[in-house]
C-alpha cells in the first residue's frame, strides 16, 4: 500500500489528502491492469517499456534523444512485474 501511495503522488500528482476518500488508490504494485495505467502514463512521454523476466522481473523505460544516437534509460527490478514497472517510475519521478 506504501508504494501504490508513492506511484499515485509521485507519479499521477495525487497527494494523499487531496484524494476523495471514496477514491481509493488502485493497487499498482501488485495488480498489472493498474500497474499498466503507470506505464501509460510514461509512455505518453515518449518513453518505451522492455519487461522481461521470471523469478525476478526487469523493467526498463528508455527512449531516444532526438536527433542524437543518445537513449535515455531507466531501470530497475522487482518480484512481480507490477512491482518492477512501479520502482522504475517512482524512479523517473522522484520518488525514490
Amino acid at each position: 500500500k506504501e508504494m501504490d501511495a508513492l506511484v499515485s503522488e509521485y507519479v499521477f500528482g495525487k497527494r494523499p489528502g487531496n484524494r476523495p476518500e471514496n477514491d481509493p488508490i488502485p493497487p499498482y504494485s501488485t495488480e498489472i491492469g493498474s500497474a499498466w495505467s503507470v506505464v501509460d502514463s510514461i509512455c505518453s512521454d515518449g518513453y518505451r517499456l522492455q519487461l522481461s523476466g521470471s523469478k525476478t522481473w526487469v523493467a526498463r523505460f528508455y527512449k531516444s534523444v532526438a536527433k542524437t544516437l543518445e537513449t535515455r534509460a531507466f531501470e530497475r527490478t522487482g518480484s512481480t512485474p507490477s512491482e518492477a514497472i512501479c520502482l522504475v517510475a517512482l524512479e523517473m519521478n522522484g520518488g525514490i
